[in-house]
């Protein structure tokens, strides 16, 4: 229950702890307003371009990926797909088709990107954007579909 009829970051935290997600957090010397959507994108790049590059052991990169990247575990780049810098990609992911990723995107584990244009934006865990999408600057929450056709 809010009790300014508001829903604190502090409310969202919880509700996101209560549901077994995991929490991470990054030190910071500087102060974040964090108040509305912008704010997070604004933020995301700042992090992405200072984030270091790696790619994780068991990742299968057979198309593009530009300077500045970060590929997470087990994750698949098709042949035909590019990424591009600065962008980080998550554990158990797919980059399909002839995706275009990047530049400043981050993408949750287990999120299938397939045939899709990707620019400035915040995917969270386990989303799936499908052929034909064009993303530019949003955040997609948990589990989001976007795409034409069947999910």
């Amino acid at each position: 229950n809010p009790k300014r009829n508001e829903i604190e970051i502090t409310d969202t935290l919880q509700g996101m702890i209560d549901s077994g997600l995991r929490i991470r957090c990054h030190l910071v010397h500087e102060w974040h307003e964090l108040g509305k959507p912008w704010d997070v994108l604004n933020l995301n790049e700042l992090f992405l371009q200072r984030a270091p590059q790696s790619t994780h052991r068991g990742s299968r990169i057979r198309g593009v990926i530009d300077d500045n990247e970060s590929v997470g575990e087990n994750t698949v780049i098709d042949e035909d797909a590019r990424v591009v810098g600065p962008s980080i990609i998550g554990s158990n992911c797919r980059i399909e088709g002839d995706a275009l990723v990047g530049p400043f995107c981050s993408v949750g584990d287990r999120s299938i990107l397939d045939r899709c244009r990707v620019e400035g934006s915040v995917i969270m865990e386990g989303c799936k954007i499908g052929r034909k999408a064009r993303i530019g600057y949003s955040i997609l929450g948990p589990g989001s579909y976007m795409g034409v056709g069947d999910t």
